[in-house]
């Protein structure tokens, strides 16, 4: 089934589905709530759903559906990907969510993993939600730990850095620890492959 108030974007995924035999009964539907008396006339597989169709609450309707349905599989085709707003669904208990300019073989891989118990996002989704928490990580260091992550990264030792930045050795080694805490690391050298990873090197 397909919830979604683009006529034209329901009505083509509908005919993809159906052309592609991954389906038998294929509905869709501009208003949720006669999507939901559907549901509860016959089981569906899969429920594709917009996250934006005015006057009605999606988050709450996928919520609704996951209580009601529970053998059934709900996947988000948005064209919106704010990363709050991608969180949200994702704790209504949604499987899947996608972007509407994912192709088909994306749409494929996307309801087989769902078809095997699976959460599947769209990489354009994965990319947002990672950009997301390495800012959420950096703004958790303070200017100074930055500074330290990044003379670590330049595989400076505990005494040039202390050197460099006016600071005893012992202090760099609590910023360190600091560091390794706010970012959930373990050691110096994961402090290096993170700098490394996410860009926060000397230039």
């Amino acid at each position: 089934m397909v919830v979604d108030d683009h006529h034209l974007f329901s009505a083509g995924l509908a005919s993809l589905l159906k052309h592609s035999s991954l389906f038998g009964i294929i509905k869709t539907y501009a208003d949720p709530q006669a999507a939901w008396k559907e549901l509860q006339k016959q089981p569906y597989d899969l429920l594709f759903i917009d996250m934006m169709i005015p006057g009605h609450n999606m988050d709450i309707f996928a919520t609704h559906c996951q209580k009601s349905f529970p053998g059934l599989k709900i996947a988000v085709i948005s064209s919106f990907s704010d990363p709050e707003m991608v969180k949200k669904m994702f704790v209504t208990g949604v499987q899947g969510y996608l972007t509407k300019d994912a192709d088909f073989a994306e749409l494929r891989k996307a309801i087989t993993a769902l078809q095997q118990g699976q959460r599947y996002s769209s990489p354009a989704v994965d990319k947002i939600l990672a950009k997301q928490l390495l800012t959420q990580a950096v703004s958790s260091l303070t200017p100074k730990e930055q500074e330290i992550v990044k003379l670590i990264a330049a595989i400076n030792t505990v005494d040039e850095i202390a050197a460099r930045l006016h600071m005893s050795p012992h202090t760099v080694i609590t910023h360190r620890r600091n560091i390794i805490r706010k970012l959930k690391l373990r050691s110096s050298a994961d402090i290096v492959r993170w700098a490394y990873e996410n860009n926060m090197t000397e230039k």
